[in-house]
């Protein structure tokens, strides 16, 4: 048996302070209560900056506050998701990041945290709790403005087609759920929304119509099916795996920069090719599951090709592009050909350290493709021709699942009741 002085009750306040630092807030709070010696450590102030820092990632204290304080304040504010709080917080730490130092205006359309009160007038509508990722998440920023201007998932554009989502706030959310069978996918609801094209990511909060609870998905129309059924292109398994993916994105700062905003091509850095030494080809690429279909199959892309004539290329070296080749293979090896004059129409002049960037489009028949090819291009002082090869670029749809699936989820719940 250890002897009584061997015991926390003898140790000294020095020893007690070292041993409480690892324990969690809610031992602390029980220790307290302990004795007057326990009480008196677990009032120490550098326990609950450990505290503010395990628990919200806190780790600057306002002067006018102490850390238990601090703690006090954020455990009322977020301890009911205290569980998902880290891995948020750090979402939208490395979000805000980006935003701020790329992009003030999506910063400022980010609306104020929701308060309690406004999610529970959301989750009555909704006739149930927001998981708590996304109830976390809320509470941090209650989505954004909607209207014209920049979305924070953000933008993808070709000629005839604009898509920039925004995060819908928690009233608007609930206001869009629908549990009724005449609902097209009855159980979800949108939670961004794009005001160009009228489309939006889609969440199910409840699993018994077949889609799994949390899941976030693009809706896609179903055209072999006779009765209007619903498609689905899988964007996260839950809200913290698709905001984690979000914030990785903007963290390595791989979209695109354009025109002052960031665009959903992925800037991969061995997708570039260097003909002569002093010609660039850049090619970047998004799936677009608004314009897809997975009956039939027809899976839809944007890219975007950059090139860049370098800086201290000679001036003699300048040249303008002719035709384009492009060799495009699908995932089952079938091969298609596409050549012609130009590009987008035009016929771009490149001169050193000019470059010159256009979008277009393509679709597989297949999840899987790829493309590649040269411009041909004419020089402007020699009258001789050349090409400039183009990176092979791979274009992957993301995962989905039928109406047929969704179904079948349903019939082998209700057998299971």
């Amino acid at each position: 048996m250890a002897c009584e002085s061997s015991t926390l009750m003898h140790l000294p306040s020095e020893i007690l302070l070292q041993v409480f630092q690892h324990v969690n807030h809610k031992d602390l709070i029980n220790l307290s209560f302990v004795n007057s010696l326990f009480h008196s450590v677990t009032a120490d102030d550098s326990l609950w900056k450990t505290q503010c820092d395990k628990c919200f990632l806190l780790q600057e204290c306002p002067e006018e506050s102490s850390w238990k304080e601090l703690f006090v304040k954020y455990y009322g504010n977020y301890g009911d998701v205290l569980g998902v709080y880290p891995k948020i917080r750090t979402a939208w730490n490395k979000i805000m990041g980006y935003l701020k130092k790329y992009d003030k205006v999506i910063t400022g359309s980010l609306l104020p945290p929701a308060t309690e009160e406004q999610l529970r007038e959301a989750e009555n509508k909704l006739g149930c709790r927001f998981p708590d990722d996304m109830r976390c998440s809320l509470k941090i920023y209650n989505g954004q403005k909607q209207g014209a201007g920049p979305g924070l998932l953000g933008c993808i554009a070709i000629s005839t087609h604009f898509r920039s989502e925004k995060l819908l706030d928690c009233k608007t959310i609930a206001e869009n759920f629908s549990v009724k069978d005449d609902a097209p996918l009855p159980g979800c609801t949108p939670i961004t929304y794009c005001c160009m094209t009228q489309r939006c990511q889609l969440m199910s909060f409840r699993d018994e119509f077949g889609i799994p609870n949390g899941q976030i998905f693009f809706p896609c129309a179903d055209e072999d099916s006779k009765d209007d059924d619903l498609d689905a292109f899988i964007c996260g398994n839950n809200y913290t795996e698709w905001l984690e993916e979000l914030a990785e994105i903007m963290d390595k700062e791989i979209f695109y920069r354009i025109r002052g905003c960031h665009f959903r091509f992925l800037d991969v850095p061995d997708c570039v090719s260097v003909t002569r030494g002093m010609f660039t080809v850049k090619a970047g690429s998004c799936f677009m599951p608004d314009l897809s279909t997975v009956h039939p199959p027809s899976f839809f892309y944007v890219y975007r090709i950059t090139m860049k004539m370098h800086d201290d290329a000679p001036v003699y070296e300048s040249c303008q592009l002719l035709s384009r080749y492009w060799s495009m293979t699908d995932m089952d090896g079938n091969e298609e050909i596409v050549e012609g004059p130009g590009v987008v129409g035009e016929n771009p002049v490149l001169i050193p350290g000019e470059e010159y960037s256009w979008e277009s489009g393509t679709t597989f028949p297949t999840t899987y493709g790829n493309m590649k090819g040269y411009f041909t291009m004419t020089s402007l002082e020699k009258d001789t021709e050349f090409r400039i090869e183009c990176p092979v670029f791979h274009m992957k749809c993301q995962p989905y699942e039928t109406s047929a699936q969704r179904k079948e989820r349903v019939e082998e719940r209700k057998k299971n009741l």
